[in-house]
């Protein structure tokens, strides 16, 4: 999984990448990605930050996030809400792909003027509800 943030080169960025572990993964059908950009699509708090699932791939997500004001805490920098958020997602998403039970693994970086710098590895374990709708009612 990876998340980045789309901004002008002296904007900060987050990004928020990993894999869910170092193999290759087969999609388990050939729907995945519409599935999942359907799913992300239908997330109010993502739209709320901007977010775009930029890359997808089977057993990998990248979702990206745009540096506003509205998204720090006190002293300027993202507020770790929308890094945990993210990075839930992230995780969720890169699951979702291969609808399986799955521990993943999500670092969160900085990205401000061409350098990212490492900030938290975020762990995983997440699962697929076989029979369960992905959409509320």
């Amino acid at each position: 999984m990876r998340l980045a943030t789309a901004a002008p080169p002296d904007n900060p960025v987050l990004v928020y990448s990993g894999i869910m572990d170092k193999h290759q993964f087969a999609a388990m059908d050939a729907e995945f990605e519409s599935r999942v950009r359907e799913s992300f699509a239908r997330q109010g708090l993502m739209k709320h930050f901007g977010a775009e699932l930029a890359e997808l791939g089977p057993g990998r997500a990248e979702i990206r996030v745009p540096f506003r004001m509205e998204l720090t805490q006190q002293h300027g920098y993202f507020h770790a809400g929308v890094s945990g958020a993210i990075a839930d997602s992230a995780c969720g998403y890169a699951a979702y792909t291969r609808k399986t039970l799955k521990i993943c693994a999500a670092d969160v970086s900085i990205q401000k003027n061409g350098a990212e710098i490492h900030c938290a590895t975020v762990l995983a374990t997440i699962m697929c509800l076989p029979g369960k709708p992905d959409r509320a009612g």
